[in-house]
């Protein structure tokens, strides 16, 4: 918070996070008076009923707005990861299919190698009984 001098050498902040220079004025206001009534009198009064109580019902209605405002933006974040849940079980869903799919795959595959290999020893043992020479390319 910045501090300067004002005119009478006082150190007065020069802003306040919420309050309006307006607001801020008045507040000083209300308290400087508030003091002078209790040095004066030597009881706590307050100079300003009225204004306290107006202070109050402004504070009052900035906190429902806050908290109205951070409903909201849980709801928007409930919602957002609900939406992200979903993605991610339809994400899986596919996945589990491809791999599926890769397994029939592999196994087909797997079967194809076998023919082969069972066809390339059929080949070599009919070449032996033939007597033809292997040639290898």
């Amino acid at each position: 918070m910045a501090l300067e001098q004002n005119w009478a050498g006082a150190n007065l902040p020069t802003a306040f996070p919420g309050l309006s220079e307006a607001q801020f004025g008045t507040v000083a206001e209300d308290r400087l008076a508030t003091a002078i009534v209790v040095k004066g009198s030597g009881t706590a009064t307050v100079a300003f009923p009225l204004l306290d109580l107006v202070f109050g019902f402004e504070i009052v209605l900035a906190l429902v707005v806050t908290l109205m405002a951070m409903n909201l933006a849980a709801d928007r974040e409930r919602l957002r990861a609900q939406g992200d849940f979903e993605m991610h079980v339809k994400l899986e869903e596919e996945l589990r299919a491809v791999m599926t799919h890769l397994e029939v795959q592999d196994e087909v595959m797997l079967e194809i190698i076998q023919r082969l290999d069972h066809s390339d020893r059929e080949l070599r043992r009919l070449t032996r009984r033939l007597g033809v020479e292997e040639r290898t390319f």
